[in-house]
């Protein structure tokens, strides 16, 4: 191994990471509200619902904890495809490129699949008591702790499973790496 190349990729996935991170933390907070307050944008934030935010971070980071599996494989394919001999190296990394940043965006969309039907599935199990409409109304902060909770174990139950299938849904090219 090229210890170079090595810190390089490591510098490049890293920005990229970054990079993803911002973009997902935008995409959930722009689709938050609508889904789950039935209001537009962040106006909650003005209003300084905190109940809201923290089903908000609860979000986000059930979102990263999901993604996180997906991006850690695409990277190693990446780093392993970068490793092959022209002329198949440039179709290798690309395609990889592509379908890994499928895989991420399928990550996103079905975290926040996971997060609305865990937080919709608790509100109908829970007959004396709506909590997302708690946190809509009066900004309930124990509604809010209640279920960024249950999103945030719903997800770490659900974490191996949903890695298989966004694997399945969109796979990654197959290649080979002579020994």
């Amino acid at each position: 191994m090229d210890p170079v190349f090595d810190i390089v990729s490591t510098v490049i996935f890293l920005f990229a990471d970054l990079l993803i991170g911002v973009l997902a933390t935008v995409l959930i907070s722009k689709s938050f509200a609508p889904m789950f307050l039935k209001s537009k944008g962040l106006e909650f934030l003005k209003k300084g619902n905190a109940a809201a935010a923290l089903l908000l971070v609860s979000i986000i980071v059930s979102a990263a904890l999901l993604c996180s599996d997906t991006i850690m494989t695409v990277q190693q394919n990446l780093h392993l495809a970068a490793q092959t001999p022209e002329p198949e190296r440039t179709g290798f990394v690309a395609s990889i490129a592509f379908f890994g940043f499928l895989q991420v965006l399928a990550s996103i969309g079905l975290g926040l699949g996971v997060a609305f039907l865990s937080a919709k599935l608790f509100d109908l199990l829970t007959k004396d008591i709506s909590e997302l409409k708690e946190i809509q109304e009066g900004g309930n902060i124990a509604a809010g702790l209640l279920l960024a909770g249950i999103i945030l174990s719903l997800t770490i139950f659900v974490k191996y499973p949903f890695s298989s299938l966004v694997a399945f849904l969109v796979p990654m090219p197959s290649y080979s790496v002579p020994l």
